[in-house]
């Protein structure tokens, strides 16, 4: 993989550009959010989300590494949404956490790449609980698509 991605960015003016963005977070250029935000591309989608899951993990370099797990229920594109943020374990569990079930009407931005995944919230209305709806697709619809998001990346 190191070798493919080496290459991909030795090559990555003849790279489409969501493709090169991937090749550029695979390598470790940062994306800050004031960058992301002032990119008159980046795609923003306005909607309501439906928190998934929700995972804290303590890294190496004593960051708690806060994920959480968004998702769509009206079918439209994209239909996920992962939010990143990083706090020092010293802080305590500190930082923008959801809990699953919770549906939030949000402004989201997606950071760029093949298949958008990752977002941040530019502007949020209150959360409030609500009744999980299953997507309107059976598994093997959404394992497929799941595997197309692969192939694209």
């Amino acid at each position: 993989m190191l070798h493919l991605i080496a290459n991909a960015y030795r090559r990555q003016d003849a790279l489409d550009p969501a493709l090169r963005a991937d090749v550029r977070q695979a390598v470790g250029w940062p994306v800050s959010r004031d960058a992301l935000l002032a990119d008159p591309g980046t795609l923003r989608v306005q909607a309501r989300w439906t928190v998934m899951a929700a995972f804290s993990t303590v890294q190496p370099d004593k960051l708690r590494r806060v994920e959480t797990w968004l998702a769509r229920g009206d079918g439209a594109v994209p239909g996920f949404a992962v939010l990143v943020d990083f706090v020092p374990v010293s802080a305590g569990v500190t930082g923008m956490m959801f809990t699953p079930g919770e549906a939030v009407e949000a402004e989201l931005a997606f950071y760029p790449g093949a298949v958008p995944l990752r977002a941040l919230i530019v502007a949020q209305r209150d959360a409030a609980a609500v009744e999980w709806v299953a997507p309107g697709c059976s598994l093997a619809e959404a394992m497929a698509g799941y595997d197309a998001a692969l192939a694209r990346r």
